[in-house]
C-alpha cells in the first residue's frame, strides 16, 4: 500500500523561570522569533541577513533551519520563497507559576530529518534566548529537563548533549477502512490557505489538503523524493463526498510584534472541533501525522496544531 516515510524526532522541553518576571500567555510567537535570532547569534559571524546569498546557508544550523531560500532543483517549491520549516514548537498552553511563584512551562519540539541532528545548537539557542528573556517582562528562563516519549534524556546540571537520539521514522499509509468518523480538536489556531486567503471556516476538503501539502514538502525538503509514495490529487478527489459537522468553531484573533519588521502581524486563526465521515475517515493516519506537525499559515510559531481522534 502506499504511503510515506519521514524522518521525525519529538521532544519536551521542561523551561523554568529565572526571576520574577511573567512568561507571556501566547509563548509561540516570542519563542519563535527569539530563538531564529539566538541561534543566528550563536552561529553566523554576519550581522545583515545575508542567508539567501550565503554559500553557506544549508550547512549552517541557521540557514538549514530557520532562513534556507529556494533554489532552482527544488521544484516542488516553486511556488513559495522559502522551504518549510523543519522544526515546530508546540505551545498549547499557557505558563502557570510553582510553588515558588516563578513561571514554568512544558514546550513540545518536533525535529524534523535532518534537524534532528542540531539538537544540541537547538538547546544551546533556547538557552541563550532564556538569558535575554521573552515577553513584556523580558522574562528569563532555563532549560531544566529535555524529554523523549521514552525517557529523560537530559537534566540541568548533566554535561550537555553532544548528539541526538537515533530518528524515528514515521511510516504513513491510509487505512483500508476507517473508523465511523474523526473528532478533529485544534490545539492552536489554524490558519488554512484557501484560494488566497485564510479561511474562515473548516471543511473537510481544506483540511485534507493542507495536511498532505505540508506532509509532502516536509517530505520531498528534508527527506528523499522516494519517501513520498502518495498521491495527493487522488486522495483528495476520493474524500470529495465526506461530511464535516461543527460542534464548535470560532475566530480567535491575536497578533505579534515582528522587530525585523518593525510591525504588528496578524495570528489570528480557527479554533474548534469537527467531526468528519465519509470517505475521510480512511486517511485517519495522514491527518493524526499532520496535526502533530502543524498545518497551514504560521506553523513556526506554534499555529495549525490538532488532535485526530477515531470515533467508533
Amino acid at each position: 500500500m502506499s504511503g510515506t516515510r519521514l524522518k521525525v524526532n519529538q521532544y519536551r522541553l521542561l523551561l523554568h523561570a529565572t526571576g520574577p518576571g511573567r512568561l507571556p500567555n501566547l509563548v509561540g510567537p516570542p519563542l519563535r522569533g527569539g530563538f531564529g535570532k539566538a541561534l543566528k547569534d550563536g552561529c553566523c559571524p554576519f550581522t545583515d541577513p545575508v542567508c539567501p546569498q550565503c554559500l553557506q546557508a544549508r550547512e549552517c544550523a541557521y540557514g538549514y533551519l530557520f532562513d534556507s531560500a529556494v533554489t532552482d532543483a527544488d521544484r516542488v517549491l516553486r511556488r513559495y520563497p522559502h522551504t518549510p520549516h523543519p522544526f515546530v514548537f508546540d505551545t498549547p498552553a499557557a505558563p502557570a507559576p510553582d510553588s515558588s511563584g516563578r513561571d514554568r512551562l512544558a514546550v513540545g519540539l518536533s525535529l524534523v530529518a535532518a534537524a534532528n541532528e542540531y539538537l544540541p545548537t537547538v538547546l544551546a539557542a533556547l538557552e541563550r534566548l532564556g538569558s535575554y528573556g521573552l515577553g513584556g517582562d523580558r522574562a528569563g528562563f532555563e532549560i531544566t529537563a529535555v524529554e523523549t516519549p521514552k525517557e529523560t534524556l537530559w537534566r540541568r546540571g548533566d554535561p550537555p548533549l553532544r548528539a541526538a537520539p537515533e530518528a524515528e521514522v514515521w511510516t504513513v499509509r491510509p487505512l483500508r477502512r476507517g473508523p465511523v468518523a474523526l473528532r478533529v480538536t485544534s490545539l492552536t489556531p489554524l490558519r488554512l490557505q484557501v484560494d488566497g486567503g485564510v479561511a474562515r471556516s473548516v471543511t473537510a476538503r481544506d483540511l485534507l489538503s493542507a495536511s498532505l501539502r505540508r506532509l509532502e514538502l516536509l517530505c520531498r525538503v528534508h527527506g528523499r523524493d522516494e519517501d513520498w509514495d502518495l498521491d495527493a490529487a487522488e486522495l483528495v478527489r476520493e474524500a470529495t463526498d465526506s461530511e464535516i459537522t461543527t460542534v464548535q468553531e470560532e475566530w480567535r484573533d491575536q497578533d505579534r510584534y515582528s522587530r525585523r519588521q518593525g510591525r504588528s502581524m496578524p495570528l489570528g486563526g480557527l479554533m474548534g472541533e469537527w467531526l468528519l465521515s465519509g470517505p475521510v475517515t480512511r486517511l485517519a493516519p495522514i491527518l493524526a501525522a499532520a496535526g502533530t506537525l502543524h498545518v497551514g499559515k504560521s506553523t513556526a510559531f506554534g499555529l495549525g496544531q490538532f488532535r485526530c481522534e477515531a470515533v467508533r
